[in-house]
């Protein structure tokens, strides 16, 4: 169902769909010797948000609290999760869980750098919040960067304490801001590709440059724009 490769390019950790149901198993496979590690994560839904740690010794994944007979319960909100490689599932630790709402569903992101953990928040399909924790700090308070609910929020990466996200805030067809985590209020935000007639359908960032993909009478157009607008 899903499959995530470490940063050092050593392990895999997939999701295995259970007998084609929305419910998987988490595996790990050790691409040296192409065998699977012991360990087996459950109560994990569709490709479980897997996202590896910078050192590569484990991951966040989001899972499901357990119902009266020990089986995840869908009903209930998933939380995020820590899994460190070799260690049994009953010893990850709890990284976020959303307790201020009771449908907002929650999930995690590192960063490349690997600095930063992006907590996106979603109620519905048009609009989302954006948390943060930074993972250098022992600590590791969760910042709310983005508790406007005001359009959808797609975190594309950062350079330093610089984020750029694909956004439909005020701009139904999209554009590119970068926000700067000491000065994040929306009058500081810097707009990187302004919205056109033409919606974006998807974006990432690529080295220095922000690659779009637009989706125009059923064809592609890719542009490349700096990260400073260029």
């Amino acid at each position: 169902a899903n499959y995530v490769v470490s940063p050092d390019g050593r392990k895999i950790a997939y999701a295995r769909s259970d007998g084609g149901t929305d419910w998987v198993t988490l595996h790990v496979r050790d691409l040296d010797t192409g065998k699977d590690l012991p360990e087996t994560l459950r109560d994990v839904k569709f490709g479980g948000s897997i996202s590896w740690l910078a050192d590569s010794q484990g991951f966040v994944y989001n899972r499901y609290p357990q119902d009266e007979n020990g089986r995840g319960d869908d009903t209930r909100q998933a939380r995020i999760f820590y899994h460190r490689i070799g260690g049994p599932q009953s010893a990850d630790t709890l990284v976020y869980e959303v307790t201020d709402h009771p449908r907002r569903q929650a999930s995690g992101q590192v960063s490349e750098d690997g600095d930063y953990l992006v907590l996106s928040l979603i109620e519905g399909s048009f609009d989302n919040g954006v948390y943060y924790m930074d993972l250098r700090k022992p600590e590791r308070p969760v910042v709310r960067l983005l508790d406007q609910w005001d359009g959808i929020y797609d975190f594309l990466g950062n350079a330093g304490q610089r984020f750029y996200f694909r956004t439909t805030a005020d701009a139904p067809n999209g554009r590119v801001i970068a926000i700067d985590l000491d000065r994040p209020g929306p009058d500081q935000w810097f707009e990187v590709v302004a919205e056109t007639d033409t919606p974006i359908y998807a974006a990432s960032l690529a080295a220095d440059h922000v690659v779009l993909h637009y989706l125009t009478d059923a064809h592609s157009t890719v542009r490349l724009v700096r990260l400073n607008g260029t």
